[in-house]
């Protein structure tokens, strides 16, 4: 009877510690999301008042900045919400990936194109896809390795702001290395296994760059296709991701 007892009360304690971590986390969601929705929004609500405003009249250059604030805050507001909803399938357990064989330099370029909004032509062609991708394949899934590798643009582009961002591969033991470096201001080794969690930003010190979802994001899509990923201080920031070289089969 004891140890019945003594085990319906742990299994209660475990119950209630995840109850709290869920709690914790909604709190951490609300408190982040709060401050990135209502930022934009404000934005863009100005901009557009003060555009449909008849008593004022905007010179071309004027309506152009304007036109361009709403444009970002949009912007913004779509990476958030892609973001929130990419965390809240990973949360839940509903993403699952392909075992497909995968063309990295075609998904390259495809990821550059989706991280197009919020970052101006000269930027992303800041984004250099190296010749160790071309011919290049892993074992991954096409969309998951393509939102991945666009959050990992996204997230150099702007820590980074100068320099090249370097995209490269090679195979070694049997997996292929995708790696993108930044010349940014790099990361210290304590925060770099705190870089993946939920609402982390580099700094930790303002919301000007998202609720700090996007590496979480990345690190669950990574794992969901069996990769892994590290990041190394190289003297910026160099994303290190890990894919098996192809598809194992199955022995009957």
């Amino acid at each position: 009877a004891g140890i019945v007892r003594r085990d319906k009360l742990s299994a209660e304690a475990a119950r209630a510690d995840a109850i709290a971590a869920a709690d914790e986390l909604r709190r951490a969601l609300l408190s982040s999301v709060s401050h990135d929705l209502r930022t934009p929004l404000a934005t863009a609500k100005l901009a557009v008042s003060s555009l449909r405003n008849s008593e004022i009249e905007f010179s071309p250059e004027d309506q152009e900045i304007l036109l361009a604030e709403t444009a970002a805050s949009i912007d913004q507001l779509t990476l958030l919400v892609t973001n929130l909803l990419d965390h809240s399938r990973l949360s839940a357990g509903a993403v699952t990936a392909r075992r497909d064989t995968v063309e990295l330099y075609e998904v390259a370029n495809r990821a550059i194109a989706s991280c197009a909004f919020g970052h101006s032509k000269d930027q992303l062609g800041r984004i250099h896809i190296c010749s160790g991708l071309r011919g290049r394949t892993c074992c991954a899934d096409s969309v998951l390795l393509e939102r991945v590798l666009a959050n990992l643009f996204d997230n150099a582009l702007r820590y980074a702001p100068s320099g090249p961002v370097n995209v490269d591969a090679q195979v070694k033991d049997e997996r292929v290395e995708l790696s993108v470096s930044d010349e940014g201001p790099g990361i210290s080794p304590e925060k770099q296994q705190e870089l993946f969690q939920a609402f982390q930003r580099l700094g930790d010190t303002s919301n000007d760059n998202g609720v700090g979802l996007g590496l979480s994001v990345v690190r669950g899509f990574v794992e969901a296709m069996d990769g892994t990923i590290t990041v190394e201080a190289t003297p910026g920031a160099t994303f290190i991701l890990s894919f098996p070289l192809r598809e194992e089969k199955s022995h009957d």
